[in-house]
Formats: C-alpha cells, structure tokens, sequence
C-alpha cells in the first residue's frame, strides 16, 4: 500500500499529493512468489484524499490501482482519489476502480490543477522557502 490517507470532515483542507514522483518498488518485493498485490492506496478514514499525478508507476501495482479497507466500502464513496497524466506500466486507467463514487476517472485539467504545489499548500507563504525544500508550483512538463 503507497498511501492510506485520512481526514475525517468533508470540509477540511488536506491530503496528499503526490507529483512527479517514480512509484517503484524494492526488488525483494517484487521477486516473491506468488507475486503481493500492491495499491495506490486505500482509505483510512471517511474522507481521504489522494491525488497522484505525472508520475511514474511501475508495473507492481495492481490494475485496479486502489484498495478497500478490510474488504468493505468504508470510505469508497467518500473519498476523493484522482491520477492525472501518469506514466509507466502500471498507470494503465482501463481496469482501475469503477464503481467507486469517490474515484475521479479522467478528471480534467482545470480540476486538477488546484492539487498543484502552488495552489495546495500555498507556496506564496514564507515557511516553505524558509526550509530550502525544492518545488514546482504548478504542473511539470512531461
């Protein structure tokens, strides 16, 4: 499992965003057999939020791309997950989630682009340049 977010009010700001990262894993991992299941991520409490966009999948993770928690619906019409302009093998959208109200298949975009470093966390404020951390504030160029 790559994330298990949780926010647990609809209305708070939060989640996590993962941009232009390489999703890979180790290669004890991927050598076992039979092969683990792996997943983008899973909801850990009613309202998580993951947002994972240009980045590089490798072809570990499952299909599906997304978990339930323990086999139920918990979370899975409430949560918002969304992938954007991935790559690599195991970026494929044809067989991830359907019946998922909380999975946005082909989010647009202008929807999309408020998950941006500039506009989530607000890199107009002086703590994040205060720390020396590298960031793009908008989308990258692939």
């Amino acid at each position: 499992m790559i994330t298990a977010q949780g926010r647990t009010v609809p209305t708070s700001f939060g989640g996590f965003v993962i941009q232009n990262c390489d999703i890979k894993a180790d290669p004890a991992f991927t050598s076992t057999t039979p092969p683990i299941k792996a997943y983008l991520g899973r909801p850990w409490k009613e309202y998580s939020k993951t947002i994972i966009m240009q980045s590089n999948i490798d072809a570990f993770i499952d299909p599906t791309g997304w978990a339930p928690w323990n086999s139920t619906d918990f979370g899975l019409h409430t949560c918002f997950y969304a992938e954007y302009q991935n790559r690599g093998p195991g970026a494929a959208l044809g067989k991830r989630v359907s019946t998922w109200r909380g999975y946005q298949k082909g989010i647009s975009g202008d929807a999309i682009n408020k998950y941006t470093a500039g506009k989530f966390i607000n890199t107009q404020q002086p703590w994040l340049p205060k720390f020396g951390i590298p960031y793009d504030a908008g989308m990258m160029k692939v």
